[in-house]
């Protein structure tokens, strides 16, 4: 389950940016809430922001880690070949496609993180690459 909302904006820094919503209640074990933003900025470059919050279902203990933040940022470029260069921080959560998938953008099902219940769980990571869509 999930909500979206778009706006296209004048402004000299921003062009656009998108809010989704996701509530995943697919695992037996854990919730998810899950805010995630993206803002078309200036130089074609899209940020990406986020957080996740992580409970249990009734009958089960608190989860371990409850919460997860997320920063990105991904630019098409105009060289070699037009590839897409990213950066990303994730601590406790993982919004990102996998290497090979087009990891700048995001891995949804519907508005929900697919699978991100338990992805990156009491862990953290920094993202850097090239994605060439070949």
């Amino acid at each position: 389950a999930g909500l979206k909302y778009s706006m296209d904006l004048d402004l000299d820094a921003f062009s656009g940016f998108e809010v989704m919503y996701g509530f995943d209640n697919g695992d037996e074990k854990y919730l998810f809430n899950t805010v995630i933003a993206s803002a078309d900025l200036i130089y074609d470059i899209t940020g990406q922001l986020g957080f996740g919050i992580r409970s249990a279902n009734e009958g089960v203990e608190d989860p371990a880690s409850p919460f997860g933040v997320f920063v990105g940022a991904n630019k098409k470029l105009s060289v070699l070949a037009k590839p897409t260069a990213y950066v990303q921080f994730m601590y406790g959560m993982d919004p990102f496609n996998g290497f090979g998938d087009g990891p700048a953008a995001y891995n949804l099902d519907g508005y929900t993180l697919d699978d991100g219940v338990t992805d990156y769980s009491g862990n953290a990571a920094i993202r850097m690459g090239l994605a060439w869509d070949l």
